[in-house]
């Protein structure tokens, strides 16, 4: 989920040729289909360890915490 926030923030606003809010709102919710692991206390627990223990900032480990709980392998 915070990876579409973040999209979507950076395509609508933050790139040389914006996309305008409709396509971008398009774009989300064709990525929907790939059903995201939503963010949950659990996740932020997950990403506090792995914050802790490799000093990632914590919104990247939040990323790396929802990847793994997704199953996404290296």
């Amino acid at each position: 989920m915070q990876v579409l926030q973040e999209f979507f923030v950076i395509a609508t606003g933050k790139i040389p040729k914006p996309l305008d809010v409709t396509t971008a709102r398009e774009v989300v919710r064709d990525l929907l289909k790939w059903n995201p692991v939503l963010i949950n206390g659990d996740l932020i627990v997950d990403a506090i360890d792995i914050h802790a223990a490799h000093e990632y900032s914590f919104w990247d480990t939040l990323i790396i915490a929802a990847a793994i709980e997704s199953g996404a392998g290296y």
